[in-house]
């Protein structure tokens, strides 16, 4: 069991209306599911928020209602079918009660899909878009919201990397 506790760094200090949302939160407020490729902890403790980081076997059985946020990295499906059905199921369920889910890529077809039918496709690695390296704005009219607030400004220029392999 590894927790990380808030520095007094980032947004944990409470700068803006983003850091005012984010200051108090408790290291149990935000559950990470350790992945293979991608690591979205190490970006949190950057941040300087706290979170507890579990790893894929854990989750057949655990309570996700203890967190307000989970943070699934990508990976490949290590967990037995039956496993991964309640945890599929106990995903779906924690969304539905308003929690809020963040993943990466090969969380679509691991964990996304199963749990949200309907909702998004994707075709794999079977049709893959080129690799490339696009520039990340705030969508029309929405720049200013905000939780957007010293986000997007002249220093910065955020960007995403698309992969080939990805999903």
């Amino acid at each position: 069991d590894h927790e990380q506790v808030a520095d007094d760094g980032g947004f944990a200090r409470g700068a803006g209306p983003l850091g005012r949302v984010l200051k108090g939160l408790k290291t149990t407020d935000i559950l990470v599911v350790r992945g293979s490729f991608d690591h979205m902890e190490n970006t949190l403790e950057e941040l300087g928020l706290p979170f507890t980081l579990k790893a894929p076997f854990e989750m057949p059985g655990y309570d996700l209602d203890r967190h307000k946020l989970v943070f699934w990295n990508c990976g490949e499906n290590v967990l037995r079918p039956h496993e991964h059905e309640r945890v599929v199921h106990a995903v779906r369920e924690f969304v539905q009660g308003g929690g809020y889910l963040f993943t990466t890529d090969w969380a679509l077809s691991n964990l996304v899909m199963p749990a949200f039918p309907g909702y998004v496709r994707t075709k794999g690695r079977l049709k893959p878009l080129p690799e490339l390296i696009v520039d990340v704005v705030p969508a029309e009219g929405l720049g200013s919201h905000r939780l957007l607030e010293g986000v997007f400004d002249a220093e910065t220029r955020p960007r995403w990397w698309l992969e080939q392999a990805s999903f």
